[in-house]
């Protein structure tokens, strides 16, 4: 099964010296970090302090502050390791005694992407009185088993057993391909605005390579108890200092030449992730589709123009990246871009693989409703297996039997981005 190629966001804290590595040259005066709560909670300045300005690589692990585990590090230029420890090891351990601190390799010009929205039992099996759709309904995760999850003695929204996060984890990793999918940076929070609760594009680039997933190491080995993998899974990005591929906003730049806001507003230089894209903008890494990224680069490419009005900030090769990958975009998108979205609101399970099945058969400028009516007619003649079980007498009855009219509203909606239902 062709996965549909999704870009991704990763989620990162506000770093006074770029994400290059370092201990911030300032650790007191930077509070908008604390946006995030694994910082504000183990932040301890009296400890970074002493240290500020220094290279990760200088220091041992324990010495590290609260924003590496926060893919505070993604600009750092060298490698290093760290060691993750389960977080129910210390306040569980009738359960998670046997769970031991495991190695992390952590290369240069990478982030530890985390889908946290895929691991939270909620969001995975839907919860109707919410009226939370569950990923199960549209992703190809069957072998997900609420059965495999452990009996606690305390109560846990995320998932907790090493099968369900490998079937959901691969999931959400298959949809990002290497050298194709964009990667955003983006902040909670940053010093040059006022919080408004939207999401601040820090920088863009190219996934390069995505490192595997990693189970915890234990103690004499699991012998039958609980077991789980590291949710976290590397991306190594193309965005480097030169900006030859990829970016980021000249956000401390804009610090420095509006003289604390007395020659401009640095607001005004600050690129905000689209507003109605929440969703694709939070739990610290999700999926972007095309269209959302084509309009977190045009939000990048208006900031850099504001900057280079502002104070004199070249953009040229920012600007040149920014227009090749829109072009791309724009053709990668093709004509029917809520397609998906379509068909998964009219009921059709796994409308979004459908509809890239669909896209496959007919060419990216393709049309594909004539593909999608020989499809309802015959599923298991024009999709694959695990695709046309999907596709049963009902909902093939009902498209046949659609309203001419209500068929070609569907088609043009279909033509339109953004939707979501």
């Amino acid at each position: 099964m062709n996965f549909p190629l999704r870009h991704i966001s990763i989620r990162v804290p506000w770093h006074d010296s770029g994400w290059n590595g370092t201990v911030c040259a300032a650790p007191g005066e930077n509070t908008a970090c604390l946006k995030l709560r694994n910082i504000f909670e183990k932040k301890q300045d009296a400890k970074e302090i002493p240290f500020q300005g220094r290279s990760l690589k200088d220091l041992p692990g324990t010495d590290h502050p609260p924003c590496v585990k926060e893919r505070g590090t993604f600009m750092a230029p060298f490698a290093f390791d760290r060691s993750h420890e389960h977080p129910y090891c210390k306040t569980s351990p009738k359960t998670h005694a046997h769970f031991r601190p495991t190695r992390l390799h952590y290369p240069a010009y990478a982030a530890a992407g985390l889908p946290f929205r895929w691991t939270n039992k909620e969001f995975l099996w839907g919860n109707a009185e919410k009226n939370v759709r569950g990923l199960v309904q549209d992703f190809p995760l069957e072998e997900m088993d609420q059965s495999f999850e452990p009996d606690l003695s305390f109560k846990t929204n995320w998932i907790q057993d090493y099968r369900n996060h490998r079937t959901a984890l691969e999931c959400f990793w298959k949809h990002v391909r290497p050298e194709q999918s964009l990667v955003f940076f983006y902040a909670k929070q940053v010093p040059l605005i006022e919080d408004t609760g939207r999401r601040v594009l820090v920088g863009a680039g190219r996934v390069l390579k995505m490192g595997s997933l990693t189970e915890y190491e234990y103690e004499g080995g699991p012998d039958g108890k609980i077991r789980s993998l590291i949710w976290e899974s590397m991306v190594s990005h193309s965005i480097r200092p030169d900006f030859k591929d990829g970016f980021l906003l000249p956000y401390h730049d804009a610090l420095v030449k509006c003289d604390d806001g007395r020659k401009f507003d640095p607001a005004e230089v600050v690129a905000l992730a689209p507003e109605d894209r929440f969703v694709e903008f939070s739990y610290a890494t999700e999926h972007v589709p095309d269209d959302t990224a084509i309009s977190a680069l045009l939000s990048c490419r208006d900031a850099l123009l504001r900057a280079s009005l502002l104070f004199s900030f070249k953009s040229e090769k920012q600007e040149a990246w920014i227009d090749l990958h829109l072009g791309r975009l724009w053709k990668r998108r093709g004509p029917f871009p809520g397609l998906g979205a379509v068909l998964i609101a009219t009921g059709v399970p796994m409308g979004n693989f459908i509809a890239q099945a669909l896209t496959d058969k007919v060419g990216e400028q393709g049309n594909p409703w004539p593909a999608w009516d020989a499809v309802v007619a015959d599923p298991k003649r024009h999709l694959a297996l695990e695709l046309s079980r999907h596709i049963g007498a009902t909902i093939g009855k009902s498209w046949q039997r659609m309203q001419p009219e209500r068929r070609k509203f569907l088609e043009l909606l279909s033509r339109s981005a953004h939707l979501s239902f």
